[in-house]
């Protein structure tokens, strides 16, 4: 059996689409990026580069997780980023 390695991987990303907007704008923004990290990893090819998107993802997760608990703490003012607070 052949080892396994990311380089015989099946090439493949996740696409965001407008049908997951929670209709935060800054909220649909940081999903995004979070799409954008995830789509990173997938295409690494070696470890080092597998490390460096683990490390980014999870430091952006603890980033967005820490902003959407301040929205729902209150700290944060949720209308404020509201798409339907833009119209």
């Amino acid at each position: 059996m052949e080892p396994f390695t990311a380089t015989k991987l099946h090439r493949m990303t996740i696409e965001w689409k407008d049908s997951y907007k929670i209709g935060n704008t800054a909220i649909d923004a940081q999903h995004k990026v979070w799409f954008a990290r995830i789509n990173s990893f997938l295409e690494a090819t070696d470890r080092k580069s597998l490390q460096y998107c683990e490390v980014m993802m999870n430091q952006y997760t603890r980033e967005h997780l820490k902003y959407e608990e301040q929205l729902m703490s209150g700290k944060v003012n949720l209308l404020l980023f509201s798409e339907e607070a833009s119209q």
